[in-house]
C-alpha cells in the first residue's frame, strides 16, 4: 500500500494540482486544498477502508453500510488536520519537497491514529478475550 500510495502522492502534488491549480495565491491554495482534502480524502480512503473492510470478510453491503459511516467522518478529519498542514506546505514549501513533507507528518499522523485505535483500554479488552 505504501508503494501505491507514494506514487499516487507524487503524481497528485507534483503532476496533477500543480497543473490545475498553478501558482501559490490564497484562492490557488485554498482549492488545492479542499480539492485534496475533500474528492481525494474521499475516494482514497473509500479504497482503503473498503479494501479493509471486504478482507474482515464483510459483504459487499457490509462494506457499504459501513463507509457510509466512517468516510464522512474521515473526510471531516481530513480538513481539520490536513488542511493547515497543506495551506502552510503550499504557500511556503517549494514543491519538490511537497511528498517528502506529506510523507514524514503522515507517518506520525498515522502513528498516533494507531495510537488512538489501539488505546490500553482496547489492549485489555484484547488481552482478557485472549484469554478466554
Amino acid at each position: 500500500m505504501g508503494a501505491c500510495g507514494s506514487t499516487l502522492n507524487v503524481l497528485w502534488f507534483n503532476g496533477v494540482l500543480p497543473t490545475v491549480f498553478p501558482g501559490t495565491s490564497i484562492p490557488v491554495v485554498l482549492a488545492k486544498v479542499l480539492v485534496t482534502n475533500t474528492l481525494g480524502s474521499a475516494v482514497c480512503n473509500t479504497l482503503i477502508f473498503g479494501g479493509m473492510y471486504f478482507m474482515e470478510g464483510d459483504s459487499r453491503s457490509g462494506v457499504s453500510s459501513r463507509l457510509q459511516k466512517v468516510v464522512p467522518g474521515i473526510v471531516k478529519l481530513s480538513l481539520m488536520f490536513w488542511g493547515p498542514v497543506q495551506t502552510t506546505m503550499f504557500i511556503w514549501v517549494p514543491a519538490s519537497f511537497h511528498v517528502p513533507i506529506l510523507s514524514t507528518v503522515g507517518f506520525f499522523f498515522s502513528t498516533y491514529l494507531s495510537c488512538a485505535a489501539n488505546s490500553q483500554s482496547n489492549v485489555e479488552e484484547m488481552v482478557v478475550n485472549a484469554e478466554g
